[in-house]
């Protein structure tokens, strides 16, 4: 199923005007294909819009934040990993906890999947 911008946001909680600003720098990496040129989101795209909001706010680039969400939203393979860890260090980053492991230098940002990606499957229905 896909949703649109207005939807994605009232699923994931993400501001539409944040979708909107991410949509222009971003498109290609947070929205599935839809026929009619609009974007639309899948269960990927609402995961990832999920994981940029998490980012952001604790002061990650849009640009950077939704390389790093595609990179986990396209790891989990497995279902729900307990957690997705942030660091400065690009080398390092971004991680899924317990899949991976690696030293840390630094402040990280932690963000617990589980609820995260629970909210969206309960939001479209998917359980």
């Amino acid at each position: 199923m896909l949703y649109s911008p207005r939807e994605a946001a009232r699923l994931t909680g993400v501001p539409i005007t944040s979708i909107n600003n991410w949509l222009q720098r971003s498109r290609d990496i947070i929205t599935a294909q839809a026929g009619n040129g609009r974007p639309r989101f899948d269960k990927r795209g609402l995961r990832i819009l999920a994981l940029m909001r998490a980012q952001t706010e604790r002061g990650i680039s849009p640009n950077l934040a939704a390389q790093h969400a595609a990179s986990i939203a396209d790891r989990d393979t497995k279902g729900w990993p307990i957690a997705a860890v942030f660091s400065g260090e690009p080398r390092h980053c971004p991680a899924l906890v317990p899949e991976d492991a690696f030293p840390a230098d630094g402040p990280l940002l932690i963000v617990p999947l589980q609820p995260l990606y629970r909210a969206i499957d309960e939001a479209i229905g998917v359980v």
